[in-house]
């Protein structure tokens, strides 16, 4: 490896394509490879730039790592990385001549290093979700697939010593993976995550879920079943009781209306379906989450479905609270609403440079 593409470069360049390994992009390095003990070198700059399709600047400089301290040279739109502890299994892949990249765990926990814990939880949930950013609008990953499960993110961040490390291992044991969109990962978020860091903590968010529903009918009609898959199931369950549950539709409010639609033949007859005793359906809408005041409104009838005690607070500790979920709305729901979902971007996961 002549050169190894770590942290913010390497993480923009994963999200915002399918699946390097599964794609034929890169290979995975043999266990034992490390990064280079050397300073790059022009060539491998330019061999690395060509490999990413990209062209560093000021504004956007290549992120590039190394292993031992005397190879830290300053390079023109190049920032030179140390970190020697990054040798494990799959740590790294190959992009082919020389050119190494972080794999999306290890760059997970070096960006880690430059983002707050909310920032952390919503890339590592991008980075686990089924869908792919781009500069401009997202994508539907191929084959639904993917780049990494939280458990493997979780246990590199616990393997690698960086000053991100812990944060990077507190954000993955929070997450979970498979969100459709960028929407539906945002509202997982917002009612999933403990308070302190800016949820609701309502219950445990999953993605693709498939329920069957019984659907109403008369006494001596043969009994009638749906699938439905919501785009966010938060569940909550007690030890001995049934799980109570919260399915939320998010379709209408996070895509653009050319592809809006129902996603399942039975996805009209949701509403209709007679749901169990403990679980309740919510299609929520975009004019609905603009307003803060009607999603704090709707998280205290999750709050109620779900049987959870609402917790007593000082009123410094609850004004606290409020200003976290507000700056998690304002940063990961609202801009995930059509349309502006058009305009949903990398720069909105991304570390901001300096």
């Amino acid at each position: 490896m002549d050169i190894c593409i770590s942290h913010t470069t390497a993480v923009e360049w994963l999200l915002s394509r399918q699946d390097p390994v599964a794609s034929g992009w890169a290979k995975p390095y043999p266990a034992g490879t490390g990064a280079p003990a050397c300073p790059p070198t022009a060539a491998a700059l330019l061999r690395a730039c060509n490999a990413l399709s990209i062209r560093p600047s000021p504004a956007r400089p290549l992120d590039v790592l190394v292993s031992a301290s005397n190879a830290r040279r300053h390079c023109p739109n190049t920032l030179v990385h140390l970190q020697q502890s990054a040798q494990g299994n799959g740590m790294f892949l190959s992009l082919g001549r020389g050119v190494g990249l972080c794999a999306p765990p290890l760059a997970f926990a070096q960006a880690c290093t430059q983002l707050d814990d909310q920032g952390a939880i919503a890339l590592a949930y991008a980075l686990c979700s089924r869908f792919s950013p781009q500069r401009r609008g997202w994508c539907e990953r191929a084959g639904r697939r993917a780049l990494c499960q939280p458990a493997h993110l979780e246990r590199c961040a616990a393997a690698v010593c960086a000053p991100g490390s812990r944060r990077a291992q507190r954000a993955a044991s929070l997450v979970a993976g498979g969100a459709r969109t960028p929407l539906a990962m945002g509202l997982a978020m917002l009612f999933s995550l403990p308070p302190r860091f800016g949820g609701y903590g309502l219950g445990q968010a999953r993605f693709d879920a498939e329920l069957t529903l019984p659907l109403r009918g008369g006494a001596t009609e043969p009994a009638r079943y749906a699938s439905c898959v919501p785009d966010v199931l938060i569940a909550r369950e007690d030890r001995g009781q049934p799980a109570r549950l919260v399915l939320i539709d998010c379709a209408e409010a996070g895509l653009p209306v050319a592809r809006a639609g129902p996603r399942c033949a039975g996805a009209t007859a949701w509403e209709h379906a007679l749901l169990p005793r403990q679980a309740t359906y919510v299609r929520v809408r975009a004019e609905q989450l603009r307003s803060f005041d009607a999603v704090e409104a709707q998280a205290e009838r999750m709050r109620r479905t779900l049987g959870k005690l609402k917790p007593r607070l000082s009123p410094e500790l609850a004004r606290r609270y409020r200003r976290r979920r507000m700056a998690l709305w304002k940063r990961f729901v609202v801009p995930a609403l059509a349309p502006s979902a058009e305009t949903y971007g990398l720069a909105t996961l991304l570390p901001a440079r300096a």
